[in-house]
């Protein structure tokens, strides 16, 4: 099969319907493309519908070791992809409810896993701020100077990719980002 696969996956620590988006976008000598001839793509049984930018659902979340089986069907072959579900990052300091100071490095200690990057987002009752991509060593740090006082939020957000091998496609890679978010309160 001459198609490409690759699957991105946003797993939210905070989620009202338990569900995570999924795209999943083929492409062919780097060209994406919609399929044709009737086949179909899905995710552990949720249909997959075309967006203009490939193809997307809102999928049940699975736990950390958990499976998510990308299928392609044309013509009654299916041809599967599977991406593990990482473990969701562990924040260490600051703890749930701490209170927090608004400063220009804030640390935020957390057990590293060697992914390429992570990233810290934090929110308050006048917005909110995004760290840039730093390196996953277990301290991260976020210039929460503009922050306002007030109850909010510190998500780490682990961002991994990679390729996938023996799918059956020419090509499969994955982008997978996921996420824990802790109660703070800002002084």
């Amino acid at each position: 099969m001459a198609l490409e696969v690759k699957i991105t996956i946003v797993d939210s620590d905070v989620t009202a319907d338990g569900k995570l988006p999924l795209v999943v976008q083929f492409t062919e000598s780097g060209t994406l493309v919609e399929l044709a001839g009737g086949a179909t793509a899905a995710c552990n049984g949720v249909q997959l519908s075309w967006n203009g930018l490939g193809y997307a659902a809102r999928v049940p979340q699975v736990a950390a070791g958990g499976q998510y089986e990308v299928s392609h069907l044309r013509e009654g072959v299916s041809t599967t992809v599977v991406v593990t579900a990482p473990p969701r990052p562990v924040i260490t300091s600051p703890v749930a409810q701490e209170l927090v100071p608004r400063s220009a490095a804030l640390p935020i200690s957390f057990v590293a896993a060697g992914a390429p990057r992570v990233r810290v987002l934090a929110t308050a009752p006048n917005g909110m701020v995004r760290g840039e991509p730093q390196a996953d060593s277990g301290l991260i740090t976020l210039d929460a100077r503009s922050l306002s006082a007030g109850a909010g939020t510190l998500t780490l957000t682990r961002e991994l990719e990679g390729k996938l091998s023996g799918t059956g496609f020419h090509a499969a890679t994955f982008a997978y980002s996921v996420d824990r978010q802790v109660p703070v309160v800002w002084q």
